[in-house]
């Protein structure tokens, strides 16, 4: 049988590995909500992510959110710290369908990023691609994927 280490302090000298017991400290929400980790008398699942645009990080997420029901149902609360300012997250903020709504959102947010860019470019395609720092390729492959024609 193993021991279980105790973590006492984020970004500490020791690292938070799976197994760990995490001491009992309150987080924020980027809804400014005060919840408990771990939540008392539910197993934790923590996850640690980079930003809220991260590609790798949204693939995760989506995943995590079609199988939110069966999660809870199995008694485990889900837990997401972002390295991300809530200011950055909240545009990617679903209130009722976290994996629908979310993508939705995120689509409407890149399309309008895009048209808002295109005036600057003067209608110069190679020009908005550096704007939105993506190469041409990037660029034709989310104006493809939004519908957007220009």
């Amino acid at each position: 049988m193993t021991k279980k280490r105790t973590s006492d302090s984020p970004g500490g000298a020791g690292r938070i590995t799976p197994g760990d017991i995490i001491t009992a400290r309150e987080l924020t929400t980027i809804k400014s909500e005060r919840i408990l980790l771990p939540a008392p008398g539910i197993l934790t699942h923590l996850q640690f992510r980079r930003y809220a645009g991260c590609p790798i990080c949204n693939l995760h997420l989506h995943t995590m959110a079609r199988r939110h029901d069966e999660i809870a149902a199995a008694g485990i609360q889900e837990i997401v710290v972002f390295h991300s300012a809530a200011a950055d997250m909240l545009p990617f903020l679903s209130e009722e369908s976290p994996a629908d709504d979310g993508v939705a959102r995120r689509a409407q947010a890149e399309r309008e990023r895009i048209l808002s860019a295109w005036s600057g470019a003067h209608g110069n395609k190679s020009r908005l691609a550096q704007l939105l720092g993506v190469s041409r390729k990037t660029l034709y492959a989310r104006l493809r994927r939004l519908q957007i024609a220009l």
